[in-house]
């Protein structure tokens, strides 16, 4: 019988240490799952942009070449004929003959090509965004690039990806010279050419910033290193592009003719390289799934052809 003015005191059970375990490992592990959840979609997103950013690139190269018969290079189609003269202000001290000889992706211009360019240069063409530089993974619109026939003491901006490296221009052919049991792909002799008999392709290097290669690729070897076969020495620049205090510096016609220029042309598709000799050098550790080129799949590059 209960005593008037007393309550049942009611008997409460506490969770054990391993149900606290439990509870914790499950919110991990949903914790866990959230953030990848958003890494993968911002991952996803980030590569969307650049996809869009390399087809606007293409574009822009279009629209310059349909106005001046030739493809200039990237870091000139955010100017307008009154940047031109700036520049040459500032480089050749006011001869902007030599800033134009300079215009193409890979040759000197003639002469002829440098009136056309005074009289029907319509730019600016493409302008690369610089909102990117707020944000987290900001990395600018653009990077300092020399162009060695240009000037060696004068960086232009050269439009940038997310992940800080500068979009390659990718004009390439089959040499004529080359067999068809062993095929040798090169880039195309002048940016005059309409486009070579292969290819011609607006590409971003991807997360690991090296042509070719899966998403845990890692590379390794010396950022200027252009002769040997390694992953950055296939690229077509040098330097470092996580270096915010040095240009990066474009690679040359002449460049471009040497033995190395092969493995940077057929660095496109493994097929390619493994038909003309170069076997293994874009792999990480013989792991065949690393052994992938520009086009392959499994490379976390991005490719627009145009």
């Amino acid at each position: 019988m209960a005593i008037p003015g007393m309550t049942r005191r009611t008997r409460q059970r506490a969770f054990t240490l391993v149900e606290l375990v439990i509870v914790g490992a499950l919110i991990a592990l949903f914790s866990g799952l959230a953030i990848f959840g958003v890494q993968q979609q911002f991952r996803s997103n980030t590569r969307k942009a650049m996809i869009g950013e390399t087809r606007q690139l293409a574009q822009a190269l279009d629209f310059a070449f349909q106005d001046v018969g030739f493809f200039p290079v990237p870091c000139f189609l955010d100017d307008s004929r009154t940047t031109f003269e700036l520049s040459s202000q500032q480089v050749f001290a006011g001869d902007p003959n030599r800033l134009y000889l300079n215009m193409g992706v890979y040759d000197i211009l003639p002469l002829n090509q440098i009136a056309n360019v005074r009289e029907n240069w319509r730019g600016a063409y493409f302008s690369a965004s610089q909102s990117r530089s707020a944000v987290a993974q900001g990395r600018g619109g653009s990077k300092k690039m020399v162009l060695p026939l240009v000037s060696p003491d004068f960086a232009f901006d050269w439009p940038a990806d997310t992940y800080n490296n500068p979009y390659m221009i990718y004009m390439l052919d089959i040499d004529p010279a080359s067999t068809a049991t062993n095929p040798t792909l090169r880039f195309t002799e002048n940016s005059t050419q309409n486009t070579g008999n292969y290819v011609n392709a607006v590409v971003s290097y991807g997360l690991n910033q090296v042509p070719g290669g899966g998403d845990l690729f890692q590379a390794t070897g010396n950022f200027d290193d252009i002769a040997d076969g390694g992953p950055y020495g296939l690229r077509l620049y040098t330097g470092n592009p996580n270096n915010t205090e040095l240009p990066l510096t474009y690679l040359s016609p002449a460049t471009l003719t040497q033995s190395a220029a092969d493995a940077r042309a057929n660095a496109w598709t493994t097929e390619f390289a493994q038909n003309a000799g170069i076997i293994n050098r874009l792999a990480l550790n013989n792991d065949l799934n690393d052994q992938v080129a520009i086009t392959d799949s499994g490379s976390d590059d991005v490719v627009f052809s145009f």
